[in-house]
């Protein structure tokens, strides 16, 4: 454990976030999505690396990090942000749309908004995640270019969470 935060402060800090698959010495795990990984960070820590550290930790935190991130879900629908009626598209994040793809783990609260059923999971960034029925879409290698481009034109590398859509059944 770092001399200088203390594990009451991590405890009450630490969530999960999303990022690219990559070889950080962090705490850190694979997720279900292929090239996607989840690790271990102080949110609101205030300090400039918020990612935690194999040698940050003395105890397995990930159960802890799962009910701070679980408890900030959100999930809208592209109706209430942007008036956009005939889309069936969500996003999913936490309540400051920050580093909020992790909350695609919330499969509680995925069920209990969607019900059950499979749902295309579109990486928009390590902020959010879109999700829409799957039956919405026949050919997925086309909103695998659409991620391709907007990743290319709109998303800063550092932010860019994968290059497919994946599927998820709940």
């Amino acid at each position: 454990m770092s001399n200088h935060i203390s594990t009451e402060f991590i405890k009450s800090h630490v969530v999960i976030g999303f990022q690219r698959s990559s070889n950080e010495n962090i705490v850190k795990k694979e997720t279900e999505f292929p090239g996607v990984e989840q690790y271990l960070y102080l949110r609101g820590s205030g300090y400039p690396d918020d990612k935690l550290n194999p040698d940050m930790i003395s105890e397995d935190l990930w159960d802890q990090a799962k009910a701070n991130t679980f408890a900030k879900t959100i999930i809208l629908s592209m109706s209430n942000i942007y008036g956009i009626d005939d889309e069936p598209l969500y996003v999913v994040t936490n309540e400051s749309f920050n580093k909020g793809a992790a909350n695609v783990l919330d499969r509680e609260a995925l069920t209990n908004y969607f019900g059950h059923g499979t749902f295309i999971v579109v990486p928009s960034s390590i902020h959010e995640v879109l999700i829409l029925p799957a039956d919405e879409f026949r050919d997925l290698s086309d909103l695998d270019w659409l991620i391709n481009d907007v990743n290319c034109e709109e998303v800063l590398p550092e932010e860019q969470l994968g290059d497919r859509v994946y599927q998820i059944t709940l």
